[in-house]
C-alpha cells in the first residue's frame, strides 16, 4: 500500500518583548467586524428553499399563512417520510399533517427571519468561557452549558431551518442509551420526545456502540465526554450551547469526534455545525475552524464517503476520529458571545448523525489532525531557547508529516527571522 503523506502547516507566532499577547490585542483592536444581519439569514433561507423546488417555493412566496386551496394537489407527488405504503403513522400522523407542519415552518421562518438556533438559545444563562469544558465532574452541568433538541426542515440539513425545543433531553444522568425507543427507524418527528438527545458519556462504558475502534473520550486521561445526538433517524437536530463573555486571548479550542451515516449529498447528509452569535443574534462568520491547523474557516462538516478525513465502514457510516477545532474570538474580547454545537440527521429523515465533544478550552491533545505547542519564557530575549512539542496528523493507521514554521514578531511587525522545520 502506498503511504499517504499529509503536509500541514503549523504557524507559531512570537512577540518579542515582555508585553502580554492579551495587552497587544486590546491595544491593536480598535475596529469591530460587522456581523451578519437577519437579512442575510433571510436570503440564505430563501436560497435553500429555492433549491428544493415546488411546492416549497410556492409556500415561501404565498401571500398569506393560510393553507393553499390546492394543498392536497401540491403534496400528491411528495415523498411521505414513512416506511411502507401506510398513509398514517402509528402515532396518528398523516402525510397531509406532516406537510402542513412543513408549510407552517417555512412561513414562520420567513415572517420572523430570525435564526431558529438563536431563538432557542437567546435567553440562556450567561456561563463562564471555559467552565465545565472537560466534563470531568461526570454530571450534566447546567450552570455552564445549555441544550436544545428538535428537527430539520425536510430537504435541508442546515439546522438554521429547523424547529427546536430548549433544554436537555434527558435532563440528567450519564451513559444514556444511544437508541432510546423500541424502533428508532420510523423516520417520525413525533418520536423525537422519546429519544435521548444529550448525554454525558463515561470512558468506562466502553467504545462507541457503532464504531468499536472509536473511543468516546478524546484522550486516555479523560474520563468523560459529552454526546450530542443519537442513533435514531427522523430529521433530528440537537444542540449543545454556551453563552459567555470572551476573555483571555479569545481563542477556544476543543476536541470532537463524529459518527454520521452518508448515503446522500452535501445538502442532505447528516452533519456537524458550529454557529457563533453575537449578543443580539447576528451570526458571526469566519471564526470557526473545524480543522484547527487550517487558515481557512470552516463551520460545518457534512458526512461524505469521498472526504479523506473521514474513515468509512461497509455499512455506510462515515466517522471522524478525535479532531481539533478552533474558534477565533480575538476580535470580540469583552463581548458576550453564544456558541452552538449541532449535530443533524439526514434531511430526508432516514439516516442518523451524532458526535462527541471533549476538552473545551483544552489543547487538543490526541487530535488526529496533529497538534503543536511551545515551551518558552514569557519574556523573549536574544538568549531565549524555544522548544516545540508536536504530534503528526493521522488517518486510521497512516501517519502523515508536518511542516512547522516559527514566525517572530516585534511590536506586531515581522522581524524577518523565520525558522522552518524539515518537511
Amino acid at each position: 500500500m502506498k503511504l499517504i503523506k499529509i503536509k500541514i502547516l503549523f504557524a507559531l507566532i512570537f512577540i518579542l518583548g515582555c508585553t502580554s499577547a492579551y495587552a497587544q490585542n486590546q491595544k491593536g483592536n480598535k475596529s469591530k467586524v460587522s456581523p451578519v444581519s437577519s437579512s442575510v439569514f433571510r436570503k440564505a433561507l430563501e436560497k435553500q428553499i429555492m433549491q428544493l423546488g415546488e411546492p416549497y417555493i410556492s409556500w415561501l412566496n404565498n401571500k398569506s399563512d393560510k393553507i393553499p386551496r390546492n394543498f392536497a394537489e401540491q403534496i400528491a407527488d411528495l415523498k411521505w417520510p414513512l416506511e411502507g405504503d401506510s398513509e398514517t403513522s402509528a402515532q396518528g400522523i398523516t402525510k397531509e399533517g406532516h406537510y402542513i407542519s412543513v408549510f407552517h415552518t417555512i412561513r414562520k421562518l420567513k415572517s420572523g427571519a430570525i435564526d431558529p438556533i438563536w431563538a432557542v438559545i437567546a435567553n440562556d444563562t450567561l456561563n463562564s468561557m471555559c467552565g465545565g469544558g472537560d466534563f470531568e465532574s461526570g454530571a450534566l452541568n447546567t450552570a455552564e452549558w445549555a441544550g436544545a433538541w428538535g428537527n430539520l426542515l425536510s430537504g435541508v440539513n442546515d439546522p438554521s431551518t429547523g424547529t427546536f425545543t430548549p433544554g436537555f433531553l434527558p435532563a440528567s444522568g450519564i451513559d444514556h442509551p444511544i437508541s432510546s425507543v423500541s424502533n428508532c427507524t420510523n423516520q417520525l418527528v413525533s418520536d423525537l420526545p422519546l429519544q435521548n438527545h444529550h448525554s454525558i458519556i463515561s470512558a468506562s462504558a466502553g467504545p462507541d456502540p457503532t464504531i468499536s475502534t472509536l473511543q468516546t473520550t478524546a484522550t486516555s486521561s479523560s474520563n468523560f465526554s459529552f454526546r450530542i445526538g443519537n442513533k435514531c433517524n427522523g430529521y433530528g437536530a440537537d444542540i449543545l450551547a454556551k453563552k459567555f463573555i470572551v476573555g483571555g486571548t479569545g481563542i477556544v479550542k476543543f476536541s470532537y469526534a463524529l459518527v454520521l451515516e452518508g448515503p446522500h449529498g452535501l445538502t442532505d447528509n447528516p452533519s456537524f455545525w458550529v454557529k457563533v452569535f453575537d449578543n443580539v443574534g447576528n451570526l458571526i462568520p469566519g471564526v470557526v475552524y473545524l480543522d484547527a491547523t487550517s487558515t481557512t474557516p470552516m463551520d460545518h462538516i457534512v458526512s461524505m464517503s469521498t472526504d479523506l478525513f473521514f474513515q468509512h465502514t461497509y455499512t455506510g457510516v462515515n466517522f471522524r476520529d478525535w479532531s481539533c477545532a478552533k474558534i477565533d474570538l480575538s476580535k470580540y474580547i469583552g463581548q458576550t458571545i453564544s456558541v452552538a454545537l449541532i449535530t443533524t440527521d439526514c434531511a430526508a429523515g432516514g439516516h442518523f448523525g451524532y458526535g462527541y465533544i471533549d476538552n473545551w478550552c483544552g489543547n487538543c491533545e490526541g487530535s488526529t489532525t496533529g497538534t503543536v505547542g511551545i515551551v518558552v519564557d514569557s519574556c523573549i530575549t536574544k538568549n531565549t531557547h524555544v522548544t516545540a512539542n508536536y504530534t503528526l496528523p493521522t488517518i486510521g493507521t497512516t501517519t502523515g508529516s508536518a511542516t512547522i514554521t516559527l514566525i517572530f514578531y516585534h511590536n506586531g511587525i515581522p522581524t524577518g527571522y523565520t525558522l522552518v522545520s524539515p518537511a
